[in-house]
């Protein structure tokens, strides 16, 4: 594993002290190590994309459960789930093991690989067993998530203090996570219908734990690469406060609550682009569920595109400034999809356009968060960075959540029918309303939270 290199040592006679980060010389950051660091995103979204893209698809098509289920199972569990990414967190700042970032990783790697098997293990159960089984292994991968995805959202802070360097950092983040959702695009539909021997439902129960299996043991391997490749070199002293102090110091953070809440709402948007594709795909374009996995591609592919232009980007425009007009821009090309007459390619045409700028918010919704935790923690002095990311983590999954439970609502106002080759009106108007227009509603709700985001000159003086 790694060295590391704390920034501070102890003065004679006292506690260790932690010197001004701003003020020491930054670190050399070389492109292995920003590799290293994109590598636990890549290895998050491996399983994120799977789950976002299609385990609603899974529930109900393939493993057949019945959609009034799926929806209410996927906000129960993530109500249960609730409990694990603040507890995580909060055990981070009060613990006096300074590698306990490390260590959470190392120890839930292989945890991580196997539940993406078994979250995709059709066993043959009754109805009741089958929702039993879904609820317990979706249960086990949000807890295993949050486990390993809080201390991997810290690293970046230990790896540098300075604004500019963390914004390459969470580029290379953002990088590897459209990555992973890249290839899950990419290659889930066509390796499952390889590894099962076909498109049917039988085929794909055969195919999916196969797929899966190897999706888990490479997301495994890659938070290894991480552990290796990544420095640590700037350690907070550790303190032990109550957690009504955390979350009272947390509260009075508004930059981080208010990047926290627009980073929620991206991610509602982002569920109802990744979740739906495949919908949309079967009943508004009228095409084969092998299309929407084209769809899935072109999203996440210019996603990535959008993600390694925002180190350029912030050279010249700020990060608020880019948001406010990236969300202005996706708005406007919804609303244009959503009124024209949609032909596949004419769809294939102007979605990248949105798709673009969806990369391009996560990098900067990443180094704002990191920012804001800093300025909190030196306002207060109390350490809050475990609690907030796994607060972020929480919000992810919330989000995801109540997207999820919107969409498999949607499904079942519009009757849908996994069985159907052509879906009926109803049907694809209620998936037209999850697809174009919830998001549409979520930017414009999204756009006076960013205008209220601090300009980058502010963020470091929390003002």
């Amino acid at each position: 594993m790694a060295e590391h290199h704390p920034v501070s040592a102890a003065p004679e006679g006292g506690s260790q002290r932690t010197a001004d980060p701003l003020s020491q010389n930054l670190p050399t950051i070389a492109l292995r190590e920003k590799l290293s660091y994109g590598c636990g995103d890549l290895s998050s979204n491996l399983m994120w994309g799977v789950t976002a893209s299609f385990i609603l698809y899974y529930y109900t098509d393939v493993y057949q459960i019945a959609v009034e289920r799926v929806a209410l199972m996927l906000l129960v569990v993530r109500v249960i789930d609730a409990c694990f990414d603040p507890l995580v967190g909060w055990l981070i700042d009060r613990s006096r093991d300074a590698d306990m970032v490390r260590r959470l990783i190392a120890w839930l790697a292989v945890p991580f690989g196997l539940i993406a098997l078994l979250a995709f293990l059709p066993l043959p159960l009754s109805d009741n067993g089958k929702l039993a089984w879904a609820t317990l292994t979706y249960t086990l991968l949000g807890a295993i998530y949050a486990g390993i995805n809080t201390p991997y959202g810290i690293l970046s802070s230990l790896m540098t203090p300075h604004p500019q360097q963390r914004v390459v950092l969470n580029a290379f983040r953002a990088m590897g996570s459209q990555s992973g959702m890249l290839l899950i695009a990419l290659l889930t539909l066509p390796a499952v219908h390889w590894l099962g021997g076909g498109s049917s439902q039988q085929n794909e129960l055969k195919g999916f734990p196969l797929y899966m299996a190897g999706v888990g043991a490479l997301g495994c391997g890659l938070w290894f690469v991480t552990l290796k490749g990544c420095v640590i070199r700037y350690r907070p002293e550790p303190h032990r406060f109550p957690l009504k102090i955390l979350l009272g110091a947390l509260l009075k953070n508004r930059d981080w609550l208010l990047c926290t809440l627009a980073f929620g709402l991206y991610y509602i948007i982002l569920s109802a682009f990744y979740s739906f594709a495949l919908y949309f795909a079967r009943g508004v374009l009228m095409q084969s569920t092998a299309f929407g996995g084209y769809i899935l591609t072109l999203i996440t592919f210019f996603s990535v595109t959008g993600s390694a232009c925002v180190p350029l980007l912030i050279r010249y425009v700020s990060r608020r400034t880019l948001l406010l007009a990236g969300y202005v821009c996706q708005a406007a090309l919804l609303i244009l999809i959503g009124l024209i007459p949609l032909t596949p390619l004419l769809f294939m045409l102007l979605f990248p356009l949105v798709a673009l700028q969806l990369g391009v918010n996560s990098p900067i919704y990443y180094s704002i968060i990191a920012d804001s935790i800093d300025a909190g923690m030196a306002k207060t002095g109390v350490r809050t960075a475990g609690l907030a990311w796994s607060l972020n983590t929480l919000m992810t999954k919330v989000a995801y959540a109540v997207g999820g439970s919107l969409l498999a609502m949607m499904l079942s106002l519009g009757h849908y029918d996994p069985q159907a080759l052509i879906q009926s009106e109803l049907t694809a108007r209620y998936v037209k309303i999850g697809f174009i227009w919830m998001p549409l509603m979520v930017y414009l709700i999204s756009l006076p939270v960013i205008w209220r985001l601090p300009r980058d000159r502010q963020t470091a003086s929390n003002k």
